[in-house]
Parts: structure tokens; C-alpha cells; sequence
């Protein structure tokens, strides 16, 4: 039961906890268009690396996205980091994703 809730604890911004090569999984395994909207508030930290990661993987698109995105609703950008949150559960699930919580690095 408290493995069930740590995962569902797990936020947008906890993207951060993630390995490179997760990063890069989560990257190539997101609709482009979720991951564009859910940008859109984070913190330019995560946002950078995570733009990173797609520049790996999708060359400059995800970043001419997201720097030609506009104004959007706040309710689209929370849906799309929930749907990108699921696509994390679903890779670390599938062992294709580790996220690093705190209480588990030593």
C-alpha cells in the first residue's frame, strides 16, 4: 500500500528524480504535444533538461514546439503533465524507466 501511494504522489516536476536514460525514455515514449504543453510552468531547470533529452531523441522539434507555443490554459498544461506523469508510472512499471526518490538513495 505505500509503494501505491508514493507513486501517486509523484508529480510533473518529480521528472527531475529521473536517470538520463529514463529521461530519454520518457522523452521518446510521450506524445510530443503532451510534453510541449506540460512545459509550459515548470521551472526552466527541468525544462532545459528535459529539452535536452528530446534534442537527443527528436533533433530541435520538441524545442520549435515549445518555443512557438503561446498562451495556453493552465487546466491543459496540468492534463498534459498528468498524462505525461502516466506515461512515467507505465515506464517504471515496465523497468523502462527508475525514478530516484529520496527516501530510497542511501
Amino acid at each position: 500500500m505505500a509503494e501505491e501511494i508514493k507513486k501517486r504522489l509523484f508529480v510533473f516536476e518529480d521528472i527531475a528524480l529521473l536517470d538520463d536514460a529514463s529521461t530519454a525514455a520518457l522523452v521518446e515514449a510521450a506524445p510530443v504535444a503532451d510534453m510541449v504543453l506540460a512545459l509550459k510552468t515548470v521551472e526552466p531547470k527541468l525544462r532545459e533538461r528535459v529539452l535536452a533529452a528530446a534534442a537527443r531523441t527528436h533533433g530541435a522539434g520538441l524545442r520549435d514546439e515549445y518555443d512557438a507555443l503561446g498562451n495556453v490554459r493552465l487546466r491543459d498544461v496540468e492534463a498534459a503533465q498528468q498524462r505525461v506523469v502516466a506515461v512515467v508510472r507505465r515506464l517504471e512499471e515496465e523497468g523502462a524507466a527508475t525514478v530516484e526518490r529520496h527516501d530510497e538513495l542511501t
